[in-house]
């Protein structure tokens, strides 16, 4: 994840995910909530967020799925 104010951070120290680990069976879906904190910007505002997911792949490791970029602009 990257926001406007130049912050960059990942999963594995500073996102906090509830309900949205494991795997997801063909044509499955999962739903949670995604959570993370935002250092203060010293006095500049966060215009937006960026995410970066994934390749989703098969057991075999064959790409299914290219990797999506999500923009939330505030």
């Amino acid at each position: 994840m990257e926001s406007s104010t130049g912050e960059k951070f990942d999963w594995e120290k500073e996102i906090y995910l509830e309900n949205l680990h494991g795997e997801i069976e063909g044509n499955g879906t999962k739903q949670g909530n995604l959570g993370f904190i935002l250092k203060e910007p010293n006095g500049e505002d966060v215009q937006w967020v960026k995410m970066i997911t994934s390749d989703v792949v098969d057991p075999n490791k064959k790409i299914i799925s290219k990797a999506k970029e999500i923009r939330l602009e505030f």
